[in-house]
């Protein structure tokens, strides 16, 4: 978990990747349940349906928090023992429905892996670091 505000760019981490960020956001916890919920929560929207003939009221709530998630594959790190290109990057953050968007959650794996091209031994080479 790190701190980092939205319109500041991902920091070094010291892995050189041979792929570009893909970035895409997506609406998590649509789905609507049945809940004694009192007051507000942020984040929620609270909707109330009356049932006139059984004379009974559901409170539902549904969540109304998007996530960015990024995702970038085919990472090294040079001058090391990596020979391939296996390292692989997702970051998670919450952008509406949180009372902190500048909470980012970094995940790191092991990815398929290509072959690692050391941009010291191949200037020509353009790679694109983060």
């Amino acid at each position: 978990m790190i701190f980092l505000p939205p319109e500041r760019p991902f920091p070094n981490d010291g892995i050189r990747y041979q792929d570009s960020e893909a970035k895409v956001v997506v609406s998590v916890g649509n789905g609507r349940v049945s809940t004694s919920l009192t007051g507000k929560v942020p984040g929620l929207e609270v909707i109330v349906i009356t049932d006139a003939q059984m004379m009974s009221s559901i409170l539902c709530v549904r969540c109304l928090q998007e996530m960015e998630i990024g995702e970038v594959k085919f990472g090294f790190i040079p001058n090391s023992q990596d020979q391939q290109a296996w390292r692989f990057r997702r970051r998670y953050r919450l952008l509406k429905g949180t009372p902190c968007p500048q909470l980012v959650l970094v995940h790191y794996t092991r990815g398929q892996a290509a072959r690692a091209y050391n941009y010291s031994r191949n200037p020509d080479l353009q790679v694109t670091e983060y």
